[in-house]
């Protein structure tokens, strides 16, 4: 199957219950086709329930990577694991 260097949700702040629901959907369908070293970034984290859904993944399956803000809305986090070939630095990385 194929593999990723990054994975990119964006959720729909306007509805609580399809927010929630999608976005574990998608990271149950996207996030274990993320190479080792790719990035998962979410949009929408710090609106409504997406936060919520993305932690409960993220305990559910022991991910411990840290999140880092990219602005007042979105986070993103490195899969852990050999770095991707194009490893360019996303914001709050060190460089």
């Amino acid at each position: 199957s194929s593999r990723r260097r990054h994975t990119r949700l964006q959720g729909d702040w306007s509805s609580d219950v399809c927010s929630s629901d999608l976005t574990i959907v998608a990271l149950k369908h996207l996030y274990p086709k993320l190479s080792s070293g790719g990035y998962c970034i979410i949009d929408d984290f710090f609106l409504g329930p997406c936060r919520q859904a993305v932690e409960d993944y993220r305990r559910e399956h022991h991910i411990t990577e840290p999140l880092i803000p990219i602005d007042k809305f979105a986070v993103y986090w490195r899969r852990s694991g050999t770095p991707a070939a194009d490893s360019r630095n996303l914001p709050g990385e060190p460089q």
